[in-house]
């Protein structure tokens, strides 16, 4: 009887040993697996920590602001009119002295929609001449577009600040 006793106990303890052995291992395995889940997006990949109201706050703690520039067309403007323009342009540039960035992103022009307008007044003209002149009309735009003759820019203006070397160069100039 003892001997029964004795072997229930020990295999009682080999089953919760199991248990734990098994839960154990489990819990190792769904680690690992959550570990390979992981994908690093694109976000993780960039330097960008945050951006709010165009200031840009980087992941080793230093700052930019950015600024969107109108764009102007100086093919449009008289040769005076471009003269006045570029000295001022030329006088801003001079009497920046800190660090600063251009940015131009130039991006296809999506027409589709407008595309979709040019079709359903096709199909809603009666007349075949407007109608063949939207068609040739169609085929240019679209002609234009593949070639990327049509694109937008835009133009930004990126001022970098860096808290601890500010504070480095003021403390120089002080001391």
């Amino acid at each position: 009887m003892i001997g029964f006793i004795i072997l229930i106990l020990f295999m009682g303890i080999v089953g919760v040993l199991g248990v734990v052995g098994y839960n154990y291992i489990k819990k190792t395995m769904q680690t690992d697996d959550e570990k390979e889940d992981f994908i690093p997006t694109t976000q993780d990949n960039l330097p960008i920590d945050w951006v709010r109201k165009g200031i840009v706050k980087m992941k080793n703690g230093t700052y930019a602001i950015v600024i969107h520039l109108p764009s102007i067309n100086i093919d449009l403007m008289e040769a005076n009119e471009r003269e006045v323009v570029f000295s001022q342009y030329r006088s801003i540039l001079t009497a920046i002295d800190f660090p600063f960035q251009f940015l131009q992103q130039s991006r296809v022009v999506d027409i589709d929609e407008y595309m979709k307008k040019l079709d359903k007044i096709q199909k809603g003209t009666e007349n075949e001449f407007v109608r063949l002149q939207l068609e040739h009309y169609k085929r240019y735009m679209n002609g234009l577009v593949n070639s990327r003759a049509i694109l937008t820019r835009k133009f930004y203006l990126i001022i970098p600040f860096d808290e601890l070397q500010e504070k480095k160069s003021k403390a120089n100039q002080s001391g």
